[in-house]
């Protein structure tokens, strides 16, 4: 039987100090009170006195103090205040997450609210400006689960491919060492690549993911940056690899199969890019311009692996071009 939790009244913790006095199981105590005997479990580790007064030593008053003083804490009273409230929502639609909002403004000496302040009042305040739901402005959202159609396709193998496991240590610290994807939107694709080390990115428009559009859309700006390596996944667009290698004069090494953890910089810059372009949005509404755009806003977002330092400061403080 599926038992629903709940938290543990006054009444059911003074049954327990009783049924503990007299040396009853922790299974009955739970079949008595009517709950998991893992919710019995951990009401005594949590809230016994047996530190200060050994043995096992449960008291359902003191106990119940303990809980109350865990529960959550009213909201801070600075999210009351009005330039405090207008500085979140600005930044927030900026594309800022709360995280870079919080420790940004804290850097800056800005008066600013915690990380998980900013997001209780984000959910407590959904409807606060003009019907507008705060929380679609979050840079994450779930996805909806949908069953996989089964597809009858003649498995194609990509030749001559060279593991991730030969790509050198040293690649970890220096510049020019991409991560390359797709991301699937209406009536195209997005060709993303992220470099490694500082999280720049590159987004290119492309009309549909075959291997041709993929070494195009690279050759386009082969002219504009100096690739020292790209990291692929194992799919079927990255199938002209070897030419493509040769002509950015360049090495590409694969990922493992079922491993987009080895790739996890770029799967991640593919997440914050879904904030503006979903798998909805119609490319043939959108121009590479507006795209290049986009491109140069996540580029200037302060990210969290250099400090909240964005991309492009990185580069910057580091005396890095990324142009050749």
């Amino acid at each position: 039987m599926l038992l629903m939790y709940k938290h543990l009244t006054v009444e059911q913790r003074y049954q327990i100090e009783a049924l503990r006095k007299q040396s009853i199981s922790l299974t009955a105590i739970a079949a008595t009170i009517g709950v998991h005997k893992s919710t019995i479990s951990r009401e005594l580790k949590r809230n016994s006195l047996q530190k200060l007064h050994p043995p096992d030593c449960y008291r359902a008053l003191s106990a119940q103090k303990f809980s109350q003083k865990r529960a959550y804490k009213p909201l801070s009273y600075k999210t009351s205040n009005p330039s405090i409230q207008r500085r979140i929502c600005w930044l927030l639609k900026q594309g800022w997450s709360p995280e870079q909002i919080a420790h940004t403004c804290r850097h800056r000496a800005i008066p600013m609210i915690s990380t998980e302040a900013i997001y209780l009042w984000i959910y407590h305040n959904r409807y606060l400006h003009k019907e507008l739901d705060l929380t679609l402005l979050l840079r994450r959202r779930h996805r909806k689960r949908r069953k996989r159609a089964l597809q009858k396709q003649p498995r194609v193998v990509i030749k001559n491919k060279t593991s991730i496991h030969q790509r050198p240590n040293e690649n970890n610290t220096q510049i020019g060492h991409y991560e390359i994807d797709t991301a699937k939107c209406q009536n195209g694709y997005l060709l993303v690549l992220t470099e490694r080390q500082s999280l720049f990115n590159i987004i290119i428009k492309m009309p549909n993911k075959s291997a041709t559009s993929v070494a195009n859309a690279l050759m386009n700006i082969k002219e504009q940056y100096a690739f020292l390596s790209l990291t692929s996944d194992n799919g079927t667009e990255f199938a002209q690899h070897q030419s493509i290698a040769q002509q950015l004069k360049t090495q590409w090494f694969f990922a493992d199969a079922n491993r987009p953890d080895q790739r996890g910089k770029n799967e991640n810059q593919i997440g914050l890019i879904r904030q503006y372009l979903n798998r909805k949005t119609d490319l043939n509404n959108i121009c590479q311009k507006h795209i290049d755009n986009l491109q140069q806003k996540l580029n200037h977002r302060p990210r969290k692996k250099h400090n909240f330092i964005s991309p492009i400061k990185f580069l910057l403080v580091n005396s890095v071009a990324l142009v050749c």
